[in-house]
């Protein structure tokens, strides 16, 4: 029986479509797994029992795992001794398999190049199959989005295992920390993750760090969205990275309204005031001009659940590349295994978001509501048990932040308005995986539903009515917005650094 024979008889593969294969690769680098020790070590990372093609050679290959695991020697004698005990060694053809293995034709010091091509031949193999299933799928669906997604999917995974490179030795982990050091010590940037462009809070994080779940929490009307939005405008127009906003509260409309204001000093009450006089007109074409290029995406479904935000995102990543993800917000979500239980629900909705920003390796910010417990304490400022519904979210993420601002209780209890339309807030890094905890302050401008970084910073003139005069940017304080363009900025971060263009 010829080897193609044994092969269509022991895998019945009879006549599907031709796969990809390469035995004599297969047979070559068994062959140097029994040639000693030193192969073993460095064959085995390499390659799983599905990268061989040959079900006779996969049983050798789990037959020599076996023996590796117990300790054993591992050569001709032990492996047939294996296979005969497991009832096995008939299926691959004898003893004399297992010589002709031994003394195959190959040349030790290329063992790994036989590795990679054995692997490479798995991945076509899975290629094809994925692209069998998408088209069987694409037969008797109605859906072409399902049909899409479940494409993407499969793709992505394959390239995310495809990259894994299993087991590794402390020392070639080392020599590649050692060169990521240089990297950054060549660069000047203190951060390993994505900026927020907000100084202060970027030096705290260490920078929002691929595969990270970010909780921002916050009571209502504190300004946890603004917050998210302005920290995701920054990134689509700063660093140029795409961003996408699965927006469960507001619409999208509301968002586009929100960068508008920010980002050209639009009073937010002005957008409710029609019939607009031409200086409004005037103000909102050259903001909304700002963001003709910009790779923000916005998705403003109700009830969606993290398998569509999964789907989306990986379709978004393939075609254009991502750099952050924002969710607001969590409680609104909706889990694909609805239970009896919120508190479950939401459990699985925050473990569900860090599985997400893993396999996408990205950073998620997710927006969270917090209980009334705060509101009760005499001590107003949130703490992580005010998380509200679970404790998991606290056990999930990588940064827990809270908003806090006592200029809304004064206003709010206690009749107290603040003359300036400029007061602080406080941004309380309860939980920090990968640096301090700590309290950033920020200034909250309402009137642009905004968050600056300044100490400096001068109240802008009241600018409440449709007196578009009365206001320009200019006014405010030259330390709020420095005179130098994104393209001359020095991408470097210090705690001096100010954002170039925008003003958040």
């Amino acid at each position: 029986m010829t080897e193609a024979d044994f092969i269509n008889e022991t895998n019945n593969i009879g006549d599907t479509p031709k796969v990809p294969y390469n035995l004599e690769a297969e047979k070559a680098v068994l062959g140097c797994m029994l040639a000693g020790k030193n192969y073993l070590a460095t064959l085995l990372p390499l390659l799983n029992e599905g990268d061989f093609y040959a079900a006779r050679h996969q049983i050798i290959f789990k037959a020599i795992c076996r023996l590796v695991n117990e300790r054993k020697a591992v050569d001709a004698l032990t492996l047939a001794d294996k296979l005969e005990a497991s009832g096995q060694l008939e299926e691959i053809g004898t003893m004399a398999y297992i010589d002709e293995l031994a003394n195959a034709p190959r040349i030790l010091e290329n063992a790994q190049q036989y590795a990679k091509l054995v692997h490479s031949k798995a991945e076509l193999r899975q290629l094809q199959q994925a692209l069998q299933e998408v088209t069987a799928l694409l037969q008797k669906s109605d859906s072409a989005e399902e049909v899409m997604d479940s494409l993407v999917s499969k793709l992505l995974q394959i390239r995310k295992l495809s990259k894994d490179s299993g087991l590794q030795a402390i020392w070639p982990i080392m020599d590649e920390t050692l060169a990521y050091l240089q990297e950054i010590d060549k660069s000047g940037s203190r951060f390993r993750g994505l900026k927020t462009y907000y100084p202060s809070l970027d030096l705290a994080y260490g920078g929002l760090k691929p595969g990270s779940l970010n909780i921002l929490a916050a009571r209502p009307a504190m300004g946890k969205s603004a917050l998210a939005v302005n920290i995701a405008c920054n990134v689509a127009c700063l660093a140029k990275l795409p961003v996408i906003i699965f927006s469960l509260e507001m619409s999208k409309q509301e968002i586009s309204i929100r960068l508008m204001s920010g980002i050209n000093f639009i009073n937010a009450s002005d957008f409710n005031k029609p019939p607009f006089p031409q200086e409004f007109w005037s103000k909102v074409s050259e903001a909304a001009i700002k963001f003709y290029d910009a790779p923000i995406y916005i998705d403003d479904r109700p009830g969606i659940t993290p398998f569509e935000i999964l789907s989306k995102a990986r379709q978004l990543k393939l075609e254009k590349g991502l750099g952050l993800i924002v969710v607001d917000y969590l409680q609104l979500m909706q889990s694909d295994n609805r239970s009896d239980s919120r508190q479950q629900d939401v459990s699985d909705l925050s473990r569900n978001l860090k599985l997400l920003a893993k396999e996408l390796e990205v950073p998620v910010i997710a927006l969270s509501q917090l209980s009334r417990a705060c509101e009760a304490r005499q001590n107003r400022r949130p703490i992580l048990s005010d998380l509200r519904e679970s404790g998991s979210i606290e056990q999930d993420a990588d940064t827990v932040t809270f908003i806090y601002r006592d200029s809304y209780y004064k206003e709010k209890e206690e009749g107290i308005t603040e003359n300036s339309a400029v007061s602080e807030a406080e941004i309380i890094i309860a939980k920090n995986r990968h640096g301090k905890t700590t309290t950033v302050k920020l200034n909250w401008m309402p009137d642009y539903t905004l968050f600056a970084e300044n100490s400096n910073l001068e109240a802008p003139p009241e600018a409440h009515s449709q007196d578009f005069d009365e206001f320009t940017p200019d006014k405010l304080s030259p330390n709020f917005l420095p005179p130098v363009s994104s393209e001359t900025a020095d991408t470097s971060s210090t705690a001096e650094e100010i954002v170039p263009d925008l003003p958040f």
